[in-house]
């Protein structure tokens, strides 16, 4: 008898157990057509959302990966799993606040030029600033207006020899240089006219950071608040 109860007293504990909620995890809207929500904002996973039709919602929780909710939709947001970081949340919220203050990270001129690179590994050439990087292969040399050819050289400050860099009538970007490998450093820009060179400092990002909204984090962490916005907000 003692065995039964015994047996049964952990039968219902488990029962119990499984049917308690889920614990509640903080999810941070990245993107949104719904207008009752906001990038930044900060929503509960066991709070049920509801979305019209034709509306979409993406989330990142604490794991940083993304879920993208389509409306017609009410019910609460999957948690997700894996390796939590609890303040990987906050820290997204506060990229995208920035992001929604400072009408220079978003959008473009109207009427003109675009006003920012179109994503997170272009880097902007008009002018000095500080960019994070991952490899060569992967960043693209933007310029505002892509209406007239024109021409550069760039080097290493540290040390090497400049390279030409050329951009064809209507092309706002052109892949890094292959000769010149891209890594932590500052790297001199010349443009014809210009009396002073362009000074980009470039940052490495670490290769073992999980998914773009940890890299995301780093970067705005390192200087690069518009790159971790453009990254964050990025189709998915």
């Amino acid at each position: 008898m003692r065995k039964l109860a015994l047996g049964l007293g952990a039968t219902i504990a488990l029962l119990a157990v499984s049917a308690m909620p889920a614990a509640a995890k903080q999810l941070v809207v990245v993107k949104s057509t719904a207008a009752a929500f906001k990038p930044g904002q900060i929503v509960d996973s066991n709070v049920a959302l509801a979305l019209p039709d034709n509306t979409m919602v993406t989330l990142i929780g604490p794991d940083g990966r993304n879920m993208t909710l389509t409306g017609p939709f009410n019910g609460k947001p999957a948690a997700g799993g894996g390796n939590d970081d609890p303040a990987l949340v906050s820290k997204l919220s506060h990229i995208l606040d920035q992001q929604g203050s400072d009408s220079s990270a978003v959008g473009s001129i109207r009427g003109g030029p675009s006003a920012t690179p179109p994503d997170a590994w272009s880097i902007d050439v008009d002018g000095s600033g500080t960019w994070c990087v991952r490899d060569s292969s992967t960043i693209r040399l933007w310029r505002h207006d892509p209406n007239r050819p024109q021409q550069a050289n760039m080097r290493n400050a540290a040390a090497g020899d400049g390279v030409a860099v050329h951009w064809n009538a209507g092309a706002a970007s052109v892949p890094w240089p292959a000769s010149l490998p891209a890594a932590e450093g500052k790297y001199l820009v010349r443009m014809p006219g210009h009396s002073l060179p362009i000074v980009l400092q470039l940052h490495q990002v670490p290769a073992d950071l999980p998914t773009d909204a940890h890299r995301a984090v780093w970067m705005n962490d390192n200087g690069c608040s518009g790159q971790a916005s453009r990254l964050l907000t990025a189709a998915h």
